[in-house]
């Protein structure tokens, strides 16, 4: 039998191959739900999209796709479905729900759902990952369920870790297939920072700043290859996340720029005011370089390599870090940097 860390680490590293092998978002998105479903024993599940506005979803995989194609939305409203109840009392937000540990189990049982949907398919337990910011019947919202019979019993620790871990994978691939979300302004380039293609929104937003292309790169890239070259000694895309901002003053103007390592290429997308970043940092009055600083601490870095990384001295570091904990009121670097992970998922603080 393995050991629940072997477990997780081999589970771990077949969704990474995953990741770098996919063709498109869509493929990433369907194979990694179909990995995680081959890694966690279940009774079986489905990752959906709600199309329009109202009840009815539409299920784009998983093992019990006819089973919910033909489920009347009704019962899965949260007056006949208990299990729907926990969701929707929550923030919309990227999140791994365990739907049934806390329920009343007489009560799911005596439920219409649970009788005429659940129980006749084995699902006594229930997990659920909400997959971007928009709440159940919303245009575009996206999620998955996953579930086990009583055989199985209830999800555990282990398997909540590595849906946790996967989330930020899931959220990424569902982003980048969102037919309901604009993509932002954006750049592509090769991994040496020569530019391969650029949005002509992208032109216009560096033209309104009167700022080019190669003054932006002179900006950002020297961070950005530290940070490939991070990632790639890390060797872990999971747990480390897949982006990193860089947040660039101009003319009273801020602008963020959202860097993600691709398979073949890397782009940066130029985002404005509304991004998570930006109202953390007008929140907390953070300046760029605590950004820069409070990055490192989602990265899991000590100050020696944040210095090394950020080139700065250590000294500067140590000074922006008690600068940002006591800015954002937080004890720890590890709170700090747990508050920045989600922002690095777009998942608003």
């Amino acid at each position: 039998m393995v050991a629940p860390d072997s477990w997780l680490e081999q589970a771990e590293q077949r969704l990474e191959s995953v990741c770098q092998h996919a063709a498109s978002p869509d493929a990433l998105l369907r194979e990694a739900f179909d990995e995680l479903a081959r890694a966690i024993p279940t009774r079986g599940g489905i990752l959906y999209r709600y199309p329009g506005s109202g009840p009815h979803f539409a299920v784009l995989a998983g093992s019990l796709a006819s089973v919910f194609d033909d489920v009347d939305p009704e019962l899965l409203r949260p007056e006949n479905d208990p299990s729907h109840r926990p969701v929707a009392q929550l923030t919309a937000r990227p999140r791994i729900v365990p739907a049934t540990r806390e329920l009343d189990r007489r009560e799911f049982e005596r439920s219409p759902a649970y009788r005429e949907v659940y129980a006749p398919n084995g699902v006594d337990h229930i997990v659920c990952a909400w997959l971007d910011g928009r709440r159940p019947g919303e245009p575009g919202m996206l999620g998955m369920m996953l579930s086990r019979d009583e055989g199985l019993g209830a999800f555990d620790q282990p398997h909540l870790a590595l849906l946790r871990n996967v989330l930020p994978v899931l959220v990424l691939a569902a982003q980048r297939c969102d037919p309901c979300t604009p993509r932002a302004p954006w750049l592509r380039l090769t991994r040496d920072g020569s530019v391969l293609d650029v949005s002509p929104d992208a032109e216009q937003v560096l033209l309104d700043l009167d700022l080019d292309i190669g003054e932006l790169l002179s900006r950002v890239f020297g961070e950005i290859r530290r940070w490939l070259d991070l990632r790639a000694r890390r060797n872990s895309g999971l747990l480390s996340g897949t982006r990193i901002f860089h947040v660039v003053e101009r003319r009273g103007r801020t602008l963020y720029v959202q860097t993600t390592e691709r398979r073949t290429d890397v782009e940066l997308r130029l985002l404005d005011s509304a991004v998570p970043l930006a109202r953390l940092q007008s929140t907390y009055g953070l300046t760029p370089a605590e950004v820069a600083v409070l990055q490192t601490l989602a990265f899991g870095m000590s100050n020696a390599d944040a210095a090394d990384f950020l080139c700065v001295n250590i000294d500067t570091v140590k000074t922006h870090v008690r600068r940002v904990l006591r800015k954002l009121q937080l004890r720890s670097r590890l709170q700090a940097g747990l508050l920045m992970q989600r922002v690095l998922w777009d998942d608003a603080p």
